[in-house]
């Protein structure tokens, strides 16, 4: 009874144990063959676990999908392996995350998500990547065996990095060592490692630069990226002027993960043997915003050996805009209040500069007070200022420095005089306080302001155009002040207050369009001008005239001019007229005329009259204040050939009191050659200068179709 019952019980066990291991494999079966994959062959042949044909199909997946003439297609399990894999020969092609590549032999493992493509290439625009074997890896990432990258289609194509391995991430990280840069077969240079954003290789890692002729005679610099990661960048620079010497640097650029700061460093030095003299330019700009944008800080600085360095060393690449100037500024915004912390220094003793150690500033969003409608403005700044005179400045200039502080305060309430008619009358303040003056003691300045402006808009519709007319008047009332100009520091326009009775007026007419939905803007013309009062300076009360002309009589042509009339001399003190065409996508020109009279000044703010108040026009007229001329300023962009691009543009100078007449141009042939090579010829003529230059560079964004080829682009630098 024993052993039968042993005998049972030996058989049922091997019976469970026969039953777990079939459902344990087939748990595993199931794990394995359960993956979605759809099979379409056409003619298919199947034998033994494999499903074939030689008459083409495709083989999809989740993240694949496989093209080819030949297929099998294997899922089976044989000597206790679970086989399940494809294997494609003959115009393959095969798309892995989003990536197409095509190959000679392609074989893919969907167990383990592993394949091989033979003989691959990929495109990533405008790369074109491939080698002996691409393998992807189950992470996603591919390696790619003796490999190469080229801008080029074909694998033998004039130029391409090689490399033994190439690992690339996420479709966009770059992994290699040993990269050889190769023109026609012979390595032309080497790179000891290559670690970029794909993307990031859209910049060519070596630029090569040559040009000659103008005043700093031939000169061939390369500048080469030696560092790439997702946040860094580094570039080494080496050039040689027949000047000059050899010079060189290292610029270092930075961006945080956020976007949301960024450094740039720029450090730069020559030797010339023959003169033994020694030249550098060190600047940099590192600028961040946090606080959701509320709060900003821009810290630059640029030292350099010496005044013509920016000049004689302009590239495009180490030109900052920030020529001399070293400063640090804080910045914070809220919904009422702006308020920043400002300091400019001066590093370079041939510079003449306003110091400001530092300058704290606040300003108060304009706010209603109560209930009252009238809306009050105010702002405050405190500084210690420096005036530095350069070096070489004649001793008759002293430098001079003081504490400043000013406020100012405005009130004004708009009032409704019927339907049309706007009221705004307004008054403030002005308050300096200079802790350091000519007499060496303290000074203070207040001054009263009022103002008043007086405006309507009247409009008519004739069918589907618009008439606009919008006549407007303003008065503004500066009292005299406690302390004249000539007994304070003057350290920049904001301290030339003096008395001021003064009155605007004009009108300004709009007539629009109405076609298809949209409304456009035809013609505008404002006619206004400038009336003083207990003036002693200006010979009339009414002294100009001011025009201003905007047509836009299609989509393609814009006009614009500008004209003064000086009523006091009975002339014109300017006259600027502007057209420019653009025909398509291939043609653009422009043209302007300016003409200036001697009674014109430089200003920088042409609303500041400030300084014809103050000053008698023989004074202004002496000074270079004063910029009599006439110039013509012709613009072109013409693509003659969907590769060809010439831009052109010159100006001619004559008519000119303090310096001599010039006559000016650039221009500028572009072409783009096999695989992505940009050919740039430029011809420089300037008065001083004649330059030459030859650019050879990769272009590697994709050619837009769609170009702004408007002569608003072109800009003389």
């Amino acid at each position: 009874m024993v052993r039968i019952l042993y005998r049972v019980l030996l058989v049922l066990g091997c019976f469970c144990a026969i039953q777990l291991y079939s459902i344990d494999t087939n748990d595993k079966l199931g794990e394995v063959f359960s993956k979605g994959v759809t099979v379409d062959l056409r003619e298919p042949i199947f034998k033994d676990g494999i499903l074939s044909t030689d008459k083409g199909g495709v083989v999809t997946s989740d993240n694949i999908r496989i093209q080819a003439r030949k297929i099998q297609y294997i899922k089976k399990v044989q000597d206790d392996e679970y086989i399940f894999k494809i294997i494609a020969e003959d115009d393959v092609m095969l798309e892995y995350s989003g990536t197409i590549f095509i190959g000679k032999r392609v074989e893919y493992d969907f167990h383990t998500e592993q394949g091989t493509v033979y003989g691959g290439r990929a495109s990533f625009e405008p790369w074109y990547i491939g080698g002996d074997t691409i393998e992807f890896l189950p992470d996603g990432s591919f390696l790619i065996k003796e490999a190469f990258i080229s801008s080029c289609e074909n694998a033998d194509s004039e130029w391409q990095f090689k490399a033994r391995n190439i690992r690339i991430k996420n479709t966009n990280l770059l992994f290699a060592k040993n990269v050889q840069l190769r023109f026609l077969r012979l390595p032309m240079f080497w790179f000891p490692s290559l670690h970029v954003n794909f993307r990031d290789l859209l910049d060519f890692p070596v630029d090569y630069k040559a040009r000659w002729g103008g005043n700093q005679g031939a000169r061939i610099s390369m500048r080469y990226r030696f560092l790439s990661r997702e946040l860094w960048r580094g570039f080494a620079r080496l050039d040689y002027s027949f000047k000059e010497g050899f010079g060189g640097g290292i610029d270092f650029t930075h961006t945080d993960a956020d976007k949301n700061a960024d450094l740039i460093l720029r450090n730069y030095a020559t030797y010339n043997s023959e003169e033994n003299r020694q030249r550098y330019r060190f600047d940099g700009i590192y600028s961040k915003n946090f606080n959701d944008d509320n709060t900003s800080v821009n810290i630059q600085y640029d030292r350099l050996s010496d005044a013509d360095m920016v000049s004689h060393y302009h590239d495009q690449n180490f030109n900052l805009k920030s020529a001399g100037n070293t400063l640090i500024s804080l910045r914070h915004q809220e919904k009422s209040w702006i308020a920043q912390i400002f300091s400019r220094l001066r590093i370079n003793s041939f510079q003449t500069i306003k110091q400001e150690l530092p300058t704290v500033s606040l300003s108060l969003k304009p706010f209603e007070v109560g209930n009252s409608g009238i809306i009050a403005d105010s702002s405050f700044k405190a500084s210690y200022l420096d005036f530095e005179y350069a070096k070489d400045t004649p001793k008759s200039y002293v430098n001079f420095n003081s504490i400043r502080v000013s406020a100012n305060g405005d009130i004004y309430k708009p009032f409704r005089l019927g339907s049309y008619l706007t009221l705004t009358p307004g008054v403030g303040v002005r308050g300096i306080y200079y802790g350091n003056s000519y007499d060496f003691s303290d000074k203070w300045l207040g001054i009263a302001v009022a103002n008043c402006e007086l405006k309507t808009l009247l409009s008519r519709i004739y069918d589907d155009h618009m008439h606009t007319i919008e006549p407007y008047i303003a008065y503004k009332y500066f009292g005299r002040p406690t302390t004249p100009i000539s007994d304070h520091y003057i350290f920049d326009i904001h301290d030339g207050l003096s008395s001021l009775n003064l009155m605007c007026f004009g009108i300004k007419n709009s007539i629009y369009k109405k076609s298809n939905d949209e409304i456009s803007r035809l013609i505008t013309i404002d006619i206004y001008g400038n009336a003083f009062f207990d003036n002693a300076t200006l010979s009339k009360t009414i002294p100009k005239l001011y025009s201003d002309i905007e047509w836009l009589p299609c989509n393609n042509i814009a006009c614009h001019s500008n004209i003064i009339w000086n009523l006091s001399k009975n002339r014109l003190d300017k006259f600027a007229v502007r057209a420019d065409y653009t025909r398509n996508e291939d043609f653009a020109i422009g043209i302007e005329y300016r003409h200036r009279g001697r009674f014109d000044w430089r200003k920088a703010d042409r609303t500041d009259f400030l300084l014809d108040n103050f000053y008698k026009e023989s004074v202004l007229q002496a000074s270079q204040l004063s910029d009599k001329h006439d110039i013509i300023l012709p613009r072109l962009c013409y693509r003659f050939t969907p590769n060809w691009t010439l831009v052109g543009e010159a100006r001619h100078a004559w008519n000119r009191d303090s310096e001599p007449n010039f006559n000016e141009y650039k221009l500028e042939l572009t072409t783009l050659m096999r695989c992505h090579w940009e050919i740039k010829f430029s011809y420089q003529h300037k008065k001083y200068d004649k330059r030459f230059a030859l650019r050879v560079a990769l272009e590697t964004s994709k050619p837009k179709k769609n170009h702004n080829t408007s002569p608003e682009f072109l800009s003389w630098n």
